[in-house]
């Protein structure tokens, strides 16, 4: 168990050209507080079942009885008690909090002998918890139950646009109950100078993975974690095998095509030395770095990796910067060999993908802490592979991600701060040499830079903002890399940063 303490706030509006972005879940509700929700779950307050957060669904009974008893600071104490309570209707796993609440005067049941566990909790209900929680009485005068939702106004717990919601419609979801938990933590007990949040004791984080937002989104993770399959072709165009041994089983070529960018790797916080390459159909043997060019027939995507330090994570494979196979919980162990073997149909590639040149990368999810709390996902290309399905240097694309760095970003530290972040990316000229204008945004303005490319050329390309580092917020950020010249591309980013970015430097190479 640990002590209340400030809790990072993920959700900051940013000026100039960054917006914080609502997430819209797949059937229509778009969700506001989840953000919010992520760091209740961070410190244990919030829980999800089956793997959501189910924000787009109302608050039963049960649920806001468990959710008040964790503000408390009380589920040690309600588990360990033994309480009696007079109701019929109360599942197992909520007896503790409701009985808790009951004991205590919290809560009232809906008859003499029903609780009304299902029931969909009101926002005046919920609201009453909340208040109480925070010592206020609707008993002796504090405010009145049904008309919670003007103290929380006047304690600014809620904002003009929820009191709105709250007392001109009935519409009061998970994802409304998450907003207010939140805001309540930073709220002064009655008559202190004291916040909730540094007068509880906080439950430990939950085990396992964070919930998303609602059975929608769950449902678009399970699609998206599958292998997809080639319109029109009965097989999967890509096929990812993995394999741990006590020694690499991969036939490597006699000289592998060492290529110096691709030489090591990291995995969680564990390191790993590993040898990679590629070999097209035609039997010819390529440094991933470098790009061959088939039509059709079999082409084959080699790794092997040398662990010295252990690690679990997600891994995924990423075409083009879309997740086409997700490997949950991906384990190695100091000492384990991975050979891992991608085989690809480039006829049936050329099918769903079309003609053109394509990455095809291996890649990690590593969630992000600063100070013990947690920030956001960061994927991080442990490998990427460059092949083409048409003639060479006929595409023309700006990209995101080198071989071997991050897909969006790769923090540089001192002291245990980040002080810098890098952006990668990839720009193909094919025909289209000339003179080129690229424009990066910040809070301090918009940084351009000029250059000249040459044509049928790959350059690489590193901006590297600077970071106002800030211990206790995050900054989410939803921002385009502009480029003009001969032909025009623009390369979103959202990412979060443990500061605000700042106008940096700009470095661009010829590959």
């Amino acid at each position: 168990m640990k002590q209340g303490k400030k809790i990072i706030s993920f959700l900051l509006a940013l000026a100039f050209v960054f917006s914080l972005c609502l997430i819209p879940a797949s059937a229509g509700y778009e969700v506001k507080h989840g953000d919010a929700a992520a760091a209740l779950w961070e410190e244990g307050l919030f829980l999800g079942s089956g793997g959501s957060f189910d924000l787009d669904k109302p608050l039963t009974r049960a649920a806001g009885a468990a959710m008040i008893v964790r503000l408390l600071g009380k589920e040690a104490e309600a588990k360990e008690g033994n309480y009696t309570i007079p109701f019929t209707d109360v599942a197992d796993w909520a007896k503790p909090y409701i009985g808790y609440c009951y004991s205590n005067g919290i809560v009232n049941g809906t008859s003499e002998n029903t609780y009304g566990s299902n029931d969909n909790m009101t926002v005046a209900q919920y609201l009453t918890l909340v208040l109480r929680a925070l010592d206020y009485d609707d008993k002796t005068g504090d405010f009145s139950w049904n008309k919670a939702a003007d103290k929380a106004f006047e304690l600014g717990m809620i904002n003009q646009r929820s009191y709105t919601q709250y007392t001109t419609t009935k519409d009061f979801l998970r994802d409304d109950a998450a907003g207010i938990a939140y805001a309540a933590l930073s709220q002064k007990l009655k008559g202190t100078n004291k916040a909730l949040m540094s007068s509880i004791t906080l439950p430990d984080r939950p085990n396992g993975k964070m919930p998303v937002y609602t059975s929608a989104d769950l449902a678009l993770k399970q699609e998206a974690s599958k292998p997809s399959s080639a319109s029109g072709n009965s097989g999967i165009w890509l096929n990812a095998s993995i394999k741990y041994t006590d020694e690499s089983t991969t036939a490597r070529p006699d000289s592998w095509p060492r290529d110096a960018e691709n030489i090591s790797l990291f995995i969680g916080d564990g390191y790993a030395s590993t040898l990679s390459w590629s070999e097209a159909p035609d039997g010819n043997v390529y440094s991933p770095e470098a790009t061959f060019h088939a039509t059709s027939g079999i082409a084959k995507l080699y790794s092997y990796w040398i662990v010295s330090d252990p690690a679990t994570v997600d891994l995924e494979i990423i075409c083009d910067g879309t997740k086409i196979q997700t490997i949950e919980d991906f384990t190695v162990r100091t000492g384990d060999y991975v050979d891992i073997e991608m085989t690809i149909d480039m006829s049936a590639l050329n099918a769903k993908l079309g003609e053109g040149d394509h990455k095809v990368s291996i890649a990690y999810v590593k969630p992000i802490y600063v100070d013990g709390k947690f920030l956001y996902n960061d994927d991080k290309v442990l490998q990427a592979y460059n092949l083409g399905t048409g003639v060479k240097g006929a595409a023309f694309k700006l990209s995101g991600g080198l071989s071997g760095s991050a897909i969006t970003n790769n923090y540089l530290y001192a002291g245990g701060k980040a002080y810098g972040v890098q952006y990668f990316l990839t720009f193909e000229t094919g025909q289209y040499g000339g003179e080129y204008k690229m424009s990066f945004p910040a809070e301090d303005g918009t940084d351009t830079r000029t250059f000249t490319a040459e044509p049928n050329s790959i350059y690489h390309i590193t901006y590297t903002y600077g970071i106002d580092y800030n211990a206790t917020y995050s900054y989410e950020y939803d921002f385009s890399v502009k480029l003009e010249g001969p032909k025009a591309a623009d390369l979103s980013f959202k990412s979060k940063h443990p500061g605000k970015i700042k106008i940096g430097t700009f470095k661009i190479e010829k590959k």
